[in-house]
């Protein structure tokens, strides 16, 4: 029996930024259907522009339960990168200790807007080791270079979905610090003087 709030299952095609078309929203496993979406980075108060790409990840994960589509959603929290180095220095004291407050209160508007939590969420400083490798790979497969100053960037036209296979986990991992340029074309990594 269907239940009243669920709704016929219908093709939902989104645009794909890797392939450059709309593309059918299927599990790739047939059973459930990972997302990742860019979380906060937490270096202040989050604003009612932060919250509009939250809420729009919100609409489409109820959506597709509403469906019947399992789904798993990760999304990250960038807990280190140069603004938090920045303020937490200012203020004199390590960022595992700024930072805490940020995220509360993120976590606190979501609430408040009624946004659910996503399954799983990743901070950038419990996945350092992971991104450290992950770059060391690009690199060795010529596919990242280290500039000058010490930051990193990938090499345009040599990220391919054949090539690459991406997990969530490294999607999350390369999104933590990318900030407003595309998550797979330019990362920074500056960690030098985070005291995590």
């Amino acid at each position: 029996m269907k239940d009243e709030h669920s709704v016929d299952r219908m093709t939902l095609r989104l645009f794909n930024t890797l392939s450059g078309q709309l593309d059918e929203l299927a599990p790739a496993d047939g059973a459930e259907l990972r997302m990742y979406a860019c979380g906060p980075t937490v270096y202040d108060y989050g604003h009612i522009g932060n919250f509009r790409t939250f809420l729009q990840v919100d609409v489409l994960r109820r959506f597709l339960k509403l469906t019947g589509t399992r789904v798993r959603h990760v999304m990250n929290i960038t807990d280190v990168d140069d603004k938090i180095i920045r303020n937490a220095a200012a203020a004199g004291i390590p960022i595992g200790e700024y930072t805490p407050q940020y995220v509360d209160a993120f976590f606190e508007d979501l609430e408040s807007l009624r946004v659910e939590r996503p399954e799983a969420i990743a901070r950038a400083t419990e996945h350092i080791g992971k991104m450290v490798e992950l770059i060391q790979k690009l690199a060795a497969a010529g596919a990242a270079y280290q500039a000058d100053d010490g930051r990193w960037y990938f090499r345009d036209g040599t990220l391919s979905a054949r090539r690459w296979r991406w997990s969530t986990w490294a999607r999350a991992s390369i999104c933590t610090r990318a900030g407003k340029t595309s998550c797979f074309r330019t990362m920074r990594m500056k960690l030098r003087r985070a005291r995590v």
